[in-house]
């Protein structure tokens, strides 16, 4: 097993814009711009903000949100930088604020399985969601659904250089905690870092992460060679 672990957002990382957005922007009520402005504007949680939009959809069919999520298009060097990580034997794990539903289908219709996800919990009855937290925190600082920094910090051991790839308001506490040794970022993520002097590499899609992995294995084995 590699000594790296990576932790991976998915909206605007993995996909290429952010799915949940897109989705209330065609069938949520116009409420839920409101709610994403307190959000942003720090008035309100993540989880407080994503129950309260997903009660912005009158009404939804298991048909018609799968046919959406069949739009959703990811990297397209995701899958390879995929690959690379499984023969290396990394450990890589997608830690998403967005929903488990969503992300599966993603991944699934682009035919990748078997990654370890941490997620909010998206149940559809009814014609109504029904949002669900199981990686919350009472402490969380962010009162986020998925507390990231907290994830992180769980799994971080002396033995596992930490990377952490991001693009959005979401990724600002994980990259606040300062727990991992690589940040990838870009977007939002990218600026934030930039403005708060927060050590961060620039990326364009996975393809470039791809290649610094490949150079930075290349450094470790001759260092341990030496």
């Amino acid at each position: 097993m590699s000594s790296i672990r990576i932790f991976c957002d998915f909206d605007g990382t993995i996909t290429k814009k952010d799915t949940l957005n897109t989705f209330l922007h065609l069938h949520a009520k116009n409420d839920w711009l409101r709610i994403e402005e307190q959000w942003k504007n720090g008035e309100i949680g993540s989880k407080e903000c994503l129950s309260k939009q997903m009660n912005c959809i009158p009404d939804m069919t298991e048909e018609k949100l799968k046919d959406f999520l069949s739009g959703i298009e990811i990297d397209e060097y995701f899958p390879e930088f995929l690959e690379f990580v499984k023969e290396n034997g990394i450990d890589f794990c997608i830690l998403s604020d967005g929903f488990d539903f969503f992300i599966k289908n993603i991944l699934e219709q682009n035919g990748i399985n078997g990654i370890k996800i941490f997620s909010n919990n998206l149940i559809l009855s009814g014609g109504k969601f029904k949002t669900d937290f199981p990686y919350g925190n009472n402490k969380c600082s962010a009162s986020s659904g998925v507390c990231k920094c907290g994830i992180i910090k769980k799994y971080s051991t002396p033995q596992k250089t930490l990377f952490y790839i991001g693009d959005g308001f979401s990724d600002f506490c994980a990259v606040k905690s300062e727990t991992a040794d690589f940040v990838f970022a870009k977007g939002t993520l990218l600026e934030y870092c930039e403005k708060n002097k927060k050590r961060a590499i620039g990326f364009s899609d996975f393809s470039d992460i791809t290649r610094f992995l490949q150079e930075y294995l290349i450094k470790i084995k001759g260092e341990e060679n030496v």
